[in-house]
């Protein structure tokens, strides 16, 4: 979908702009789509997020895919709902992060939003665990 759209902004572009030069730029703008498509939507960049582990007063720690280890601290601004959680981290990390439904197990993704919306994990109380 992310190439998609960089490819009818490359066609639009190319309208706009007919002739070689609006055919660079619509191809630069077509490359770029697969570049983002790449490094962002497919995950493949050496930045690109593999885990995220949230601990007290709102901080957050992810493991990025070339191994290395950043955190942040959440902003109060999270966006919840039931398919993605959206987050902001704050210095040294200065990033978004977008978590969808399918990217956890279903009770992890759970304790995610209610981290989220309030503001802490959910906890089990021992008299509720099944033995």
């Amino acid at each position: 979908m992310l190439v998609l759209v960089h490819a009818l902004g490359g066609w639009a572009l190319w309208q706009v702009l007919p002739g070689l030069s609006g055919a660079a730029l619509a191809g630069l703008l077509v490359a770029l789509g697969l570049h983002a498509a790449h490094a962002r939507a497919l995950l493949r960049a050496a930045g690109s997020m593999r885990a995220l582990e949230v601990g007290e007063d709102d901080r957050v720690e992810l493991s990025m895919r070339d191994g290395r280890l950043t955190h942040g601290r959440a902003s109060a601004r999270r966006h919840v709902c039931r398919y993605w959680v959206a987050l902001s981290l704050g210095a040294p990390a200065r990033r978004a992060v977008l978590v969808t439904a399918d990217m956890l197990e279903p009770a992890a993704f759970r304790r995610l939003r209610l981290w989220a919306l309030w503001g802490e994990a959910a906890r089990v109380v021992p008299a509720q665990r099944a033995s």
